[in-house]
């Protein structure tokens, strides 16, 4: 079992390779495709993805803001939403990348420059692609 303070707990289930929450429903399947509940997780600081996250809602962007996509998301078919709520990431952008050297459509980083503005990101097992 895994996760921590407000997270949900996770068991491994070794046959499959598939992961399951507490009540015994496939969250990650064999594959690595998510398909438990999209989780929105509001970010108003510089944040490294987690491995159940779906949706990453930026709520504050004051200053320029830096999100960095785990190892752990490297499934081929994975996806991933980051959007601009705060409305000023044309003013200060929101740059991702990869935390182990992954790159999108071959660039070390992808920038939201948009008010309101969202990347939609596929992952190939290997890197990411925008399919926004």
């Amino acid at each position: 079992i895994f996760g921590g303070p407000g997270t949900s707990r996770f068991k491994m289930v070794s046959q499959s390779g598939e992961i399951v929450d507490y009540q015994g429903n496939t969250v990650i399947n064999s594959s690595g495709s998510y398909t438990g509940t999209k989780k929105r997780q509001a970010i108003t600081t510089n944040y490294t993805t987690s491995i159940d996250d779906v949706f990453i809602s930026i709520t504050d962007t004051t200053s320029p803001r830096g999100i960095a996509i785990s190892t752990t998301m490297i499934k081929e078919g994975r996806e991933i939403i980051i959007k601009d709520e705060d409305g000023t990431a044309n003013i200060n952008n929101i740059t991702i990348k990869g935390e182990g050297g992954e790159t999108f459509d071959g660039s070390a980083t992808i920038v939201i420059n948009t008010s309101y503005g969202h990347k939609k990101l596929y992952c190939d097992g290997v890197n990411w692609a925008d399919i926004t």
